[in-house]
């Protein structure tokens, strides 16, 4: 039987690098959604006597990892404070508003596109993207091969890159240097 250290141990090695990319997706940098998760794991262990959950542990992670991103995004514009000009001082690791334009229009860009799928290869990638399963876990989920939901994942990145006409190389062939979809799903 293995102690609560070690069920914790194997509960934060099957989660903790999904549960960064999520909350990197809220707070846009790695240290600090990092930080995010190790303060989820830690709140987790020092109520693991007292903490019952009705809900899947899963779930429950990440809607933790969500509201604390939105704690650190709140914070942040604390930080910003109105000078006695009546300009505004922005302070901290905050995006400019022409970085957040483009972000949103490249969103909404990949949106499009993954709404254009067809309607197998749209739900492999979802499963992926937003319920963050393992090839092997969609295989399974949808009675189907695992090469299968590879090629699935494989034809909607090229389907989403060409409908934004990224060209292969520009980006490394790879659409995660896009950094609006950099852990979006």
């Amino acid at each position: 039987m293995k102690s609560q250290h070690q069920q914790f141990e194997v509960l934060f090695n099957l989660f903790a690098g999904r549960l960064v990319s999520f909350a990197q997706s809220y707070v846009g940098n790695i240290k600090e959604a990092e930080g995010v998760v190790h303060d989820c794991f830690l709140a987790i262990w020092e109520k693991r006597d007292s903490l019952a959950l009705d809900e899947s542990l899963k779930s429950y992670l990440y809607t933790s990892v969500k509201n604390k991103s939105l704690n650190v995004l709140q914070k942040r514009k604390l930080f910003a404070t109105e000078m006695n000009d009546g300009t505004l001082e922005v302070t901290g690791d905050m995006p400019n508003p022409l970085q957040q334009l483009s972000k949103k229009e490249t969103e909404r860009m990949i949106f499009d596109a993954i709404e254009r799928l067809p309607p197998k290869c749209k739900r492999v990638f979802l499963l992926s993207r937003t319920e963050h399963l393992s090839y092997k876990e969609i295989a399974s989920l949808l009675d189907i091969n695992t090469k299968t939901v590879e090629n699935q994942i494989a034809i909607a990145l090229k389907f989403i890159r060409e409908s934004m006409g990224i060209k292969k190389g520009k980006t490394g062939g790879n659409l995660y240097h896009l950094p609006s979809i950099l852990f979006l799903f």
